[in-house]
């Protein structure tokens, strides 16, 4: 990432990392996503809405996501932005075609405003990487986002319109990557009936100390740690430096 790239992801919010892996990679990742949504919507309890699910904890479910959470590209930047201690989070997100699949509209990842600001409030910043494992058309609905809008706390749009005049749409190939901040608001266009199956691997970076929240019932069982910890032995993380970035986190 250039110097200038990481001022515009400063300010505007987001940034866009063109094949950021190879379609080849790509599509190994997609169809591990694929193949344990599939596993986990069999089971009591799972569901998909609007034909959308996640996919949590990849690192802890398949040995081949484990490598994302030092990822060479995206740990520095995420550094570089939030400090040198932060946590990482890595999930997929597949979305079935057709009829029943829907738009997302206007959101944040982390919201946390408050009015009035308390004097030492903390905002909670998080970087969120989206790294497309298909291409998008305009038949699966563009991603649209609204630049500077992670710098107002009090801004919630009163509808899917609002934004639209001044937001930038992007049609993210099998590849690339798209870095917005969490409180960036974002939306996906509505897709046509013939949009085919759309898989993201998601990558969020928080600080160390910041504590996830989602559930994780009905997904596939969580493995032990040590294919984990032979990944980090592999590239050369320290046993401290994992935990950090795994959600361990000592002061």
């Amino acid at each position: 990432m250039s110097r200038a790239d990481f001022h515009a992801l400063e300010s505007d919010g987001f940034a866009f990392l063109p094949q950021l892996i190879t379609s080849d990679d790509a599509v190994a990742l997609r169809t591990g996503i694929d193949d344990l949504a599939d596993l986990e919507l069999a089971t009591p309890g799972a569901s998909a809405r609007h034909g959308e699910y996640y996919v949590r904890r990849l690192p802890w479910k398949r040995a081949e996501f484990a490598a994302w959470i030092t990822h060479p590209v995206l740990l520095p930047i995420a550094r570089a932005l939030l400090g040198t201690r932060v946590r990482a989070t890595v999930e997929g997100r597949t979305v079935r075609g057709g009829s029943g699949m829907s738009a997302l509209g206007w959101h944040v990842h982390m919201p946390g405003a408050l009015d009035p600001l308390p004097p030492w409030y903390s905002e909670p910043h998080s970087l969120t990487c989206l790294i497309y494992l298909n291409d998008v058309t305009p038949t699966e609905g563009a991603l649209r986002l609204a630049p500077g809008s992670h710098r107002d706390r009090s801004f919630h749009p009163s509808d899917d319109s609002e934004l639209d005049e001044t937001s930038i749409a992007l049609l993210p190939h099998c590849g690339d990557c798209v870095l917005a901040h969490g409180n960036l608001w974002h939306r996906t266009d509505p897709p046509l009936a013939s949009a085919r199956n759309r898989t993201l691997l998601l990558v969020m970076y928080t600080p160390a100390w910041l504590e996830p929240t989602h559930r994780i019932s009905g997904q596939a069982a969580i493995a032990p740690d040590e294919h984990l910890r032979t990944t980090a032995r592999r590239l050369g993380v320290s046993p401290s430096e994992f935990d950090e970035l795994t959600g361990r986190f000592n002061w």
